[in-house]
C-alpha cells in the first residue's frame, strides 16, 4: 500500500517530535549522578571533546534502563505504535518493547534544519555487546541521505561553498565545530 504525501509527512513529523522529546527528556541531562554517566564524561574528555563541542552537537547520555525513555514518551502523550515507528525502541518477539539506547553516550543526527532525525549510541565498556548502535531507518531517517553536522555549518556559515569531511563523528568534531560535514553511515572513531 502506498502512503500518501500527507500521511508520510505526518509520520516524519511524529518521529522528529519523539526524537525531540528523547533529546530533551534525559539523554542531554548531564546533571544526574548516575555512575555510568561519569564514564560518558570521561570518554568525551579522553577524546578531546570539550563542553562547547558537547553542547554544539547535543551529545548526551541515555540512562541505563530498559524502559525509562519509553515511559517518558508515553507520559508526553506518544502511543506505543508511534514509539515503535520512531526506532527509539526494539520490539520484542513476545510482544512489548525495550529502549534501544541504554547506558550509552548518545549522538543525535540532525537534518539540515537542525531537527533530530536519528541517534547513535556508543558503548562505554568493551563488554557491552555492540560498540555502536544506530537508529534504524524510519520515515524521518534514511541512512546515507544526511551529512552529520551539516546543519551547524549551514546555520553558521551559509556563504561557504566548500566541504570538509571526515570518516566518523569524532573525526568531524576534530575538523572544527564550525565546519562539520560527514556521512551518517560511518562510526569509525566514536
Amino acid at each position: 500500500m502506498t502512503i500518501g504525501f500527507e500521511a508520510k509527512r505526518q509520520e516524519v513529523d511524529e518521529v522528529i517530535e519523539l526524537n525531540r522529546w528523547a533529546l530533551s527528556g534525559g539523554s542531554n541531562n548531564w546533571a544526574t549522578t548516575e555512575r555510568r554517566q561519569k564514564s560518558a564524561r570521561e570518554y568525551l574528555e579522553k577524546r578531546g571533546i570539550n563542553e562547547e563541542t558537547r553542547k554544539a552537537f547535543q551529545l548526551g547520555y541515555a540512562p541505563d534502563s530498559w524502559e525509562a525513555l519509553s515511559a517518558y514518551l508515553r507520559q508526553k502523550g506518544a502511543t506505543q505504535s508511534q514509539i515503535e515507528r520512531s526506532g527509539l525502541v526494539v520490539k520484542k518477539d513476545e510482544g512489548g518493547s525495550y529502549d534501544r539506547f541504554r547506558g550509552r553516550l548518545i549522538v543525535p543526527v540532525m537534518d539540515v534544519r537542525g531537527r533530530p532525525i536519528a541517534f547513535g549510541g556508543r558503548a562505554l565498556k568493551p563488554d557491552e555487546g555492540a560498540k555502536i548502535l544506530n537508529s534504524p531507518e524510519t520515515a524521518a531517517y534514511t541512512k546515507g541521505r544526511n551529512l552529520f553536522g551539516l546543519y551547524l555549518n549551514a546555520r553558521r556559515n551559509q556563504a561557504r561553498w566548500f566541504c570538509d569531511s571526515g570518516e566518523g563523528f569524532s573525526s568531524n568534531r576534530a575538523l572544527s565545530v564550525r565546519y562539520q560535514k560527514c556521512s551518517c553511515g560511518v562510526w569509525a572513531l566514536l
